[in-house]
C-alpha cells in the first residue's frame, strides 16, 4: 500500500486552543496546489484520513476537493503528535494491500513516522506545510518499506 504522508498547510498562530487554529489563506492556497499535484501525478487515494485538529481536517478537504477524491474524510486520532507509528500502522493493516492512503498529520510525528520507515532520525526530516512523503509499506512483509518520493511545496508549486 502507498502511504501519503502530508502536512497540514499553513495554520493561524492564535486561536482560542492550538486544536482550533483553522488555515490561513496562505494554507488554503497550499492545500490546493497539493491537491492539483496529487491530481496531475494521477494519484487516485483509496482512502484519506486527517488528524482531528482543524488544520488538518481543512487540509484534508481542499486535497480532496482539489485532487478528485470522492470517498469520506476520516478522522484518525493516531495522526496527532504523540501516537507511534506502530500504533498508526495497526489501524491501516485491514486495508487492501494496494490502497492509496492519503494521512492528513502535524510535524513532528510525520517525520518520526518517516523516519521509523527509514530507519533514520526524524531530527534530520522536516516536512514543509502542504509537503508531503510517499511511503509504499507492505503489512505482510513491513521491512520492505520503501521511500517513493518526499517533495516540498515549493516542487508542488512547480508540477502544476
Amino acid at each position: 500500500m502507498n502511504l501519503y504522508l502530508i502536512r497540514h498547510a499553513t495554520a493561524a498562530k492564535a486561536a482560542a486552543s492550538d486544536e482550533q487554529r483553522e488555515l490561513t489563506q496562505k494554507g488554503r492556497k497550499e492545500a490546493r496546489i497539493l491537491g492539483e499535484a496529487f491530481a496531475k501525478m494521477a494519484i487516485r487515494l483509496d482512502y484519506l484520513y486527517a488528524s482531528p485538529l482543524v488544520r488538518a481536517q481543512e487540509t484534508a478537504e481542499i486535497l480532496a476537493s482539489t485532487s478528485g477524491y470522492r470517498g469520506e474524510i476520516l478522522t484518525l486520532e493516531e495522526l496527532k503528535n504523540g501516537v507511534s507509528t506502530p500504533n498508526l500502522l495497526q489501524v491501516l493493516k485491514p486495508l487492501e494491500e494496494d490502497a492509496e492512503v492519503g494521512l492528513v498529520g502535524h510535524m513532528p510525528s510525520l517525520a518520526e513516522h518517516l523516519a521509523y520507515f527509514l530507519q533514520g532520525s526524524p531530527d534530520r526530516l522536516s516536512f514543509d506545510k502542504g509537503g508531503a512523503a510517499c511511503v509504499f509499506w507492505d503489512p505482510n512483509h513491513p521491512q520492505e518499506t520503501q521511500l517513493r518520493w518526499f517533495v516540498r511545496q515549493e516542487q508542488l508549486r512547480e508540477m502544476i
